[in-house]
């Protein structure tokens, strides 16, 4: 969610609560096979992004 507007069925989170779920959206999205086969290319991006983190956090 890129705003900060409340409405019935919305979440209502801080911004770091929306990145930490954003953050294990992500692991999810990398560990499932099905994510993979529906989405390759996108997958390929996470994948490269999440590599790019774990090198540059050492």
């Amino acid at each position: 969610m890129n705003e900060e507007s409340y409405a019935t069925g919305v979440r209502n989170d801080d911004e770091q609560t929306r990145r930490q779920y954003a953050a294990l959206s992500k692991e999810w999205n990398l560990a499932c096979p099905e994510f993979k086969e529906m989405f390759p290319s996108l997958f390929d991006e996470l994948k490269n992004e999440t590599m790019g983190n774990l090198n540059t956090s050492k």
